[in-house]
């Protein structure tokens, strides 16, 4: 059984199975094996189609996309159509920008797979300059991460850095942070003057 019959097979097994819910799990299996199909150049195209294809399937399907879906695409990408098709990375890119899934993984598996102007133009012009200098991918990119950091306003996805992918520190963080450890001090000071008022308190009972 080659790679296209394993991932067919893959999917028709997963919707066969009624006793069990659709899970990402399956679906990014098949585009895996999609995206180590060789063989004949028409081969490798219909395997990056039918991996495309798959993505939709999630969507129609109402399963969880994943950053792991899009690694998993932009690594299908890259094999099957070479490190010459630029455009299809940007468009997968792009569609994991609008549905707020980029993280670390999917910035520098995008970022290895196309040229230094490619990365400019999709990513640096759109990143956010900060006031150290330092450039971080918009919010609603990386929305949907889960991850949250505490600041004075409340909960907030981290500023992923525009450059590798890692969170970045802002002010409010920061500031939050420092709130957070003078809170701490002012308790510890607050406690000891407890104990030496009782400690003098029971010296002159």
């Amino acid at each position: 059984i080659d790679q296209l019959e394993q991932s067919e097979e893959l999917l028709r097994r997963a919707r066969e199975n009624t006793q069990q819910p659709f899970t990402s799990t399956i679906f990014n299996a098949a585009i895996k094996v999609y995206g180590n199909v060789r063989g004949e150049e028409s081969k490798k195209q219909n395997a990056f189609k039918k991996s495309l294809q798959t993505l939709e399937s999630m969507k129609k399907n109402k399963v969880d996309v994943t950053s792991e879906t899009f690694v998993l695409l932009l690594d299908a990408s890259r094999r099957l159509l070479g490190r010459s098709n630029e455009k299809s990375q940007a468009n997968i890119f792009a569609s994991a920008a609008l549905l707020g899934l980029v993280d670390r993984e999917i910035l520098l598996t995008f970022k290895s797979g196309i040229s230094e102007q490619m990365f400019e133009e999709v990513v640096t012009w759109n990143a956010e300059s900060r006031p150290d200098g330092t450039k971080t991918l918009p919010e609603a990119w990386t929305r949907n991460l889960g991850t949250r950091a505490l600041t004075i306003t409340g909960r907030r996805p981290p500023p992923v850095s525009a450059e590798d992918g890692g969170f970045a520190h802002t002010p409010a963080m920061l500031n939050f942070k420092m709130r957070k450890i003078c809170s701490r001090r002012n308790q510890k000071l607050l406690q000891g003057g407890r104990r030496r008022v009782d400690k003098i308190a029971r010296g002159h009972m």
